[in-house]
């Protein structure tokens, strides 16, 4: 079983790159202000495309690789969209997105405003990544108590994340929902 659980393992860390690229864009649409693309990426697109895929493949019979192939597909759809509302809020600056990086037109990545933006973001994407670490705390604390056994700890931390997939979408709601129902 040991053998199956490094394979799992395997798979699910071909997800990271997308992971850590998403949060990168989302970090610097937060750092322009931008808390919808945040909120969106974070709490419902990232979270929603997880249920999505992998809830069809489980009842499809496919088993656990349903939650591997869900999660993969997820972090990858996940960085598609946050590149996408990077591109739109940062069009005006990348030169209506008609210019290549790189360009004497691409004038965000000259401009001297850049080392503003990444000393005022990464105080709070640090803060960010501190609390994502106490989120997960159960998980390390799973894999402290099992050791031997990478595949429960696998398991157990993608059925973490599709259960928080609902309380993730009434908070992103909460704020603008709570008022125009009451």
């Amino acid at each position: 079983a040991a053998g199956d659980g490094a394979w799992w393992l395997a798979w699910l860390a071909l997800a990271l790159p997308g992971r850590a690229l998403s949060q990168l864009v989302l970090f610097a649409l937060r750092g322009r202000t931008n808390m919808a693309a945040d909120v969106l990426g974070n709490n419902v697109v990232i979270p929603g495309l997880l249920l999505a895929l992998a809830t069809p493949l489980i009842f499809a019979g496919v088993g656990k690789s349903a939650l591997v192939v869900g999660y993969l597909a997820s972090a990858y759809l996940g960085l598609a969209v946050s590149l996408w509302l990077f591109r739109r809020t940062f069009a005006d600056a990348l030169g209506r997105g008609s210019a290549p990086l790189g360009s004497p037109k691409a004038s965000f990545w000259r401009a001297p405003h850049h080392r503003e933006l990444v000393s005022f973001s990464l105080p709070q994407g640090l803060t960010d990544f501190l609390n994502f670490l106490l989120a997960r705390a159960d998980i390390v604390m799973i894999a402290a108590f099992f050791p031997d056994d990478p595949a429960l700890v696998a398991i157990y931390a993608i059925a973490s994340m599709l259960a928080g997939v609902v309380k993730k979408v009434r908070q992103a709601f909460d704020t603008s929902l709570a008022p125009v129902l009451a």
